[in-house]
């Protein structure tokens, strides 16, 4: 039987029939080192798009737009953009220019592959920052687009940046104060039901990239935004160079939250088989105590029924006196008294000893 090629990150590595849990084969994270670092030749004839971009292309030309501008297509498995229709060629461009940076150096852009645990992280388009904002509506993919240096992935977002700008809702979209047609402009003036005026986080043409650690408890990120549109290529060799030198801090602090989980694991581990080794005795504890409450609650019950008995004995005695010395009255308050006599009789209740002893539990019987 041939021999099953070895396991690249991503692949699975454990299947069930009825899709349960599954195991991926998985790399840790190490920095790459000298000999790793093969530069690639560069191809003369290289496609215009990275093929992670060739094809997204068509699916981000066809998408629809957000109700400032931005695309969002209606496929999720695609490269990590999120830029207005305006700026799609140069953020294509420039991310392609990227991605074939990072393939000279040995290194491999991707989606990230199933169960590595890689998250993406938020960003903040808004090129000033400023307090949460809601009605802006975020595209994001299902999984972060990152790139392993060595086996440390860094995910990578591209994302064009919004100002605060005035706009107004004209034919069902919004439009900058400034981009206003002459004719526009004098329609207006007459306001009508479709037609308002806001302020809005609109695009502004420049791109901004986002570098960050997708590792849970891994905090490390970096942005490179644009301040002239077209700005971001000439800072592709800065950017190689920065993730390069972090690589290796990164791998280390994964390494050194990994041994330390990896103690909680076995501290927690020793603490599971010291618990079931004295289970046993645990549970022989357990039935004495409850043998000694069982003996408990019978013996005051026992106790109680004697005590019942008793009280039931000495009324019985006292009645059936009355009762005695009721035969020696005249017939008429004899009578009399013998009536009193049983509703008495009703009012203390049974007397039956054996009622009141066939309700005793004992110990075993509880």
């Amino acid at each position: 039987r041939p021999a099953l090629p070895p396991a690249r990150r991503g692949d699975e590595l454990l299947w069930r029939c009825d899709g349960g849990y599954r195991v991926y084969a998985q790399d840790t994270p190490a920095a790459p080192t000298t000999q790793s670092r093969v530069r690639q030749s560069r191809r003369r004839n290289r496609p215009a798009l990275h093929p992670l971009l060739a094809e997204a292309r068509a699916l981000f030309d066809a998408a629809g737009l957000n109700e400032s501008g931005y695309v969002h297509p209606g496929k999720r498995m695609l490269v990590d953009l999120f830029v207005s229709r305006a700026a799609l060629d140069a953020a294509f461009e420039s991310t392609t220019k990227l991605f074939f940076a990072f393939e000279d150096r040995g290194y491999e852009v991707v989606l990230a592959p199933n169960g590595q645990g890689l998250h993406r992280a938020d960003c903040e388009v808004r090129e000033r920052g400023g307090k949460p904002f809601w009605g802006f509506r975020f595209w994001k993919p299902n999984r972060p687009t990152v790139v392993y240096l060595g086996t440390v992935a860094f995910g990578l977002t591209i994302f064009e940046m919004t100002e605060e700008a005035k706009v107004r809702y004209l034919d069902g979209k919004c439009v900058r104060e400034s981009e206003l047609s002459p004719a526009d402009r004098r329609r207006s003036k007459e306001r009508t039901e479709t037609e308002w005026m806001s302020t809005r986080d609109m695009p502004t043409g420049r791109l901004c990239l986002k570098v960050f650690s997708p590792y849970a408890g891994v905090e490390w990120q970096k942005q490179w935004p644009e301040k002239v549109s077209g700005q971001l290529v000439a800072k592709i060799p800065e950017i190689v160079r920065e993730l390069e030198a972090a690589a290796g801090p990164i791998a280390a602090e994964i390494a050194e939250r990994e041994r330390l989980a990896d103690i909680e694991r076995a501290k927690w581990q020793a603490e599971h088989e010291r618990w079931v080794a004295g289970q046993p005795e645990r549970d022989r504890q357990e039935a004495e105590k409850r043998r000694a409450e069982n003996t408990k609650q019978s013996r005051e019950q026992l106790l109680s029924v004697i005590e019942t008995w008793a009280t039931a004995k000495a009324r019985m005695q006292f009645l059936d006196e009355i009762a005695t010395a009721a035969d020696s009255l005249p017939a008429d308050q004899r009578a009399a008294l013998l009536e009193r006599l049983n509703m008495a009789r009703e009012l203390v209740g049974s007397t039956d000893v054996l009622k009141h002893f066939g309700a005793w539990r004992a110990p075993d019987e509880r």
